[in-house]
């Protein structure tokens, strides 16, 4: 499956998982090299769930949620506390 991979997507790589690539100052090697870490990535991913937004997928080597929507990855994140605590406070508010 082909997967297009936004520069939104490897800004996000960039910004939260390795900003030592922000030091590049060419910017097609910095979007190459975070392309090709991306795709490694999205190789070890494995499907979680899908719903109107998209699919999740995880890769539990890289600790990180991918959302695919139409052939497009759209985000990447990870998993951390702080998305833990704000998902836990909707909770509270829906109840």
């Amino acid at each position: 499956m082909n997967i297009v991979l936004t520069e939104h997507v490897l800004l996000r790589y960039i910004e939260r998982f390795n900003p030592n690539l922000a030091s590049i100052t060419n910017s097609d090697e910095r979007f190459n090299r975070a392309r090709m870490a991306v795709m490694c990535i999205l190789k070890s991913a494995h499907y979680v769930s899908d719903d109107h937004r998209g699919v999740l997928l995880h890769s539990p080597s890289h600790n990180c949620n991918l959302i695919v929507q139409s052939k497009r990855l759209i985000t990447i994140y990870s998993p951390g506390q702080k998305a833990q605590r704000r998902e836990g406070k909707q909770k509270q508010y829906e109840q």
